[in-house]
């Protein structure tokens, strides 16, 4: 008796002589026809991310990687010196990411935003007033990424790219782009202004502070407008926190630089080891902060962290060299 003619469901090759309950020739053609079914034609499944390890695809692999192979997906990002795509398909990332009006939190008027009236989780107004409060707690992150970790419960790889993708969403090229030379720089510069005003609370580090305070009492009688974060108006130690550093116009930007001497234009910027140093630092931001410091006709001096610890005699003579453009 001939086997009656059987096809793999997904390929459409000859699986007779393959036992009578298979209906896939691999297990590769069974993923890609559960794949199919289950995103349509919305995902080619040869674009998927592909494991490494067993070779399964999905749009998204990090639950697979951590509950069938045991890894976190930073060990495997380490292992196999991979990136965010090779785990999480763009259109997963974009899903999460989404930017303007597509975003259904886009300016607390869509379905995803609690201080929406068309908000989905709420019955009654008095439902929607106690969600609003509690959506308006402040909450205290160390930094950003934890911010994505907890919002979107995801791992500090990817949290950390939808954090970087939304941080160039506003850039002075946009700005330019949508509202013209003039216009772009006027709404850059009222952005920049907002966000700086936005630091009311310590973001300085009490090394930096120790160092100005020394560089104040050895120069405080020879000029009369010093700014530090810790110099208050009447020129007394502010322990509270208040950071009193100078807002400075930068053509087409603020900053507040850490310390800054108005009577001659020089500044002082105390790079720490954690945010100044290889790994965490963004060295072409910072040489492109200097850059336009110096195009503003200011002078400006680093000291690291590391230098400071080491041996502050040094960096004390190092600074008033600087201040007074001698040698001391």
């Amino acid at each position: 008796m001939s086997k009656k003619e059987r096809f793999c469901k997904y390929c459409g090759i000859d699986i007779s002589h393959l036992g009578p309950y298979n209906i896939y020739c691999s297990n590769e053609c069974k993923e890609n026809f559960n794949l199919r079914k289950k995103y349509g034609e919305e995902v080619s499944i040869e674009d998927l991310p592909k494991c490494k390890i067993c070779g399964l695809r999905r749009k998204c692999l990090h639950m697979h990687i951590n509950r069938i192979h045991g890894m976190s997906v930073d060990e495997y990002y380490k292992k196999f010196n991979c990136s965010v795509s090779d785990v999480f398909h763009k259109s997963y990332t974009d899903k999460l990411g989404l930017s303007g009006e597509k975003n259904p939190a886009y300016n607390h008027g869509g379905r995803l935003s609690p201080f929406s009236k068309k908000f989905l989780h709420y019955k009654s107004e008095e439902d929607r007033q106690k969600t609003i409060k509690k959506a308006s707690k402040n909450r205290s992150y160390n930094t950003q990424v934890e911010y994505y970790l907890e919002e979107a419960n995801l791992h500090w790889e990817l949290a950390e790219y939808l954090r970087n993708k939304r941080q160039v969403s506003f850039s002075l090229k946009k700005c330019i782009k949508k509202y013209g030379e003039e216009e772009g720089h006027k709404i850059w510069k009222a952005r920049q202004d907002k966000w700086l005003l936005s630091f009311k609370s310590i973001n300085f580090s009490q090394s930096s502070q120790n160092m100005f305070w020394t560089i104040y009492e050895n120069i405080k009688n020879d000029f009369k407008s010093i700014y530090f974060a810790q110099l208050d108006d009447n020129d007394n130690i502010d322990k509270s926190g208040k950071n009193h550093e100078y807002k400075l116009d930068i053509g087409n930007s603020y900053i507040k630089p850490d310390f800054f001497i108005k009577d001659i234009g020089k500044i002082i910027e105390f790079d720490g080891d954690y945010w100044h140093g290889k790994l965490r630092g963004n060295q072409k931001r910072d040489k492109d902060r200097d850059e336009s410091i110096i195009n503003e006709g200011y002078e400006v001096l680093h000291i690291r962290e590391r230098d400071w610890n080491y041996n502050e005699k040094d960096v004390i003579r190092k600074c008033m060299e600087f201040i007074y453009g001698k040698k001391i």
